[in-house]
């Protein structure tokens, strides 16, 4: 559930602040905001397209809570964000972050639970 709300955090943070500092902040266009939010989702597919490998050596909980230090650190560097050099790196490492602490919850869900329950876990996630 902690884990849940620190990805909601990323991700809220970044489809508001996107686009108010690209343009407010930085003045610049719809497509450096456009740049932006690319950074965020190739650093997610990035870590997406890794972790296949990461998880047959790594247990899914110190993978999902190594994503969820990388979230954390992702949005601490975030504060200091003045320019779109530093911004495209930094929402890429919390693409990254989302990535490896969502993509695991599936296995996770199959583990803890029942053949039967799996439909209404599954939906209730």
């Amino acid at each position: 559930m902690a884990l849940n709300f620190v990805v909601s955090l990323a991700g809220a943070m970044v489809i508001v602040n996107t686009v108010v500092l690209v343009k407010g902040q930085f003045g610049l266009t719809d497509q450096h905001t456009a740049m932006a939010f690319a950074a965020f989702g190739g650093g997610s597919m990035l870590a997406a397209l890794t972790l296949p490998a990461l998880l047959k050596r790594w247990q899914d909980r110190r993978v999902m809570l190594t994503g969820a230090g990388i979230l954390i650190s992702g949005m601490l560097l975030a504060i200091a964000v003045d320019s779109l050099e530093w911004l495209i790196p930094v929402w890429a490492l919390l693409g990254i972050g989302s990535s490896t602490v969502q993509t695991p919850v599936g296995r996770l869900l199959i583990k803890s639970s029942i053949g039967v329950d799996r439909p209404a876990l599954f939906a209730a996630q």
